[in-house]
């Protein structure tokens, strides 16, 4: 496509391309019960990657070398 076909391009229509909603699906009498029992909460973070360090060196070695210098 050309810049100028680009330019020239009409903006889609979204009641055309939004498609039809579809059915929510129905709960069970169990499945709810079990929602509405249900408490929020989060989950710990993992662990951090042990590779991170030599990954970052084998990446981005100009960056590292120019890091050390600064340290030294």
């Amino acid at each position: 496509m050309t810049r100028e076909q680009r330019l020239a391009a009409k903006p889609l229509d979204p009641s055309t391309t939004m498609g039809k909603p579809g059915k929510v699906p129905e709960l069970s009498a169990e499945e709810k019960s079990v929602l509405a029992a249900a408490k929020p909460h989060m989950e710990d973070g993992g662990a951090p990657n042990a590779s991170a360090d030599d990954e970052a060196r084998r990446d981005f070695s100009e960056e590292w070398k120019t890091m050390d210098q600064q340290d030294r």
